[in-house]
């Protein structure tokens, strides 16, 4: 179970300004928003929102969340503390990773705020729920690219393997 919940300034801010934006941005503005408060409140990791299909090896201890449609929450969690470091697109959260390699916690303490469910981030009060379930029903990001991945595309891109 996770006691504290570190929530990195730029996220915050990240997710403030996602949430002023059009629907699929706010939506993973909300989504973040709602998984940080879920472990804030004691949910367990696992629980708290849908993991990528695969952590991270970049990164020791890594989580990632799929916010939908090309999001991610980047989280690293050691013992009972869940540090919540970087939100973005697919491609800005994999640059982040790519730099931050050999993470060191300590490097971070001083943009980490403590997080509760009392410092709930505020959202627009017209938020649709039912649009917001229908958005995450959609195909994810990494699905749509798969899909239009044909089995020809990758014998030319990786013949080295198959000759």
């Amino acid at each position: 179970m996770i006691e504290n919940v570190y929530v990195h300034t730029k996220v915050e801010k990240e997710i403030q300004r996602l949430q002023n934006q059009e629907t699929t941005p706010a939506f993973a503005a909300k989504k973040a928003d709602h998984i940080i408060r879920s472990l804030a409140s004691g949910t367990k990791p696992a629980l708290a929102g849908k993991l990528t299909k695969s952590g991270d090896a970049r990164m020791k201890k890594c989580l990632k969340y799929d916010l939908g449609k090309g999001y991610r929450l980047i989280c690293v969690k050691e013992r009972k503390t869940m540090y919540v470091l970087y939100t973005g697109s697919h491609d800005s959260c994999d640059t982040w990773l790519d730099k931050h390699r050999n993470f060191k916690i300590d490097a971070f303490m001083e943009y980490l705020r403590c997080w509760n469910t009392n410092s709930c981030l505020k959202y627009d009060s017209n938020f649709n729920e039912s649009e917001f379930n229908d958005l995450m029903n959609e195909p994810d990001y990494d699905d749509i690219l798969m899909s239009k991945i044909t089995q020809k595309d990758l014998r030319t891109i990786f013949q080295g393997f198959i000759n």
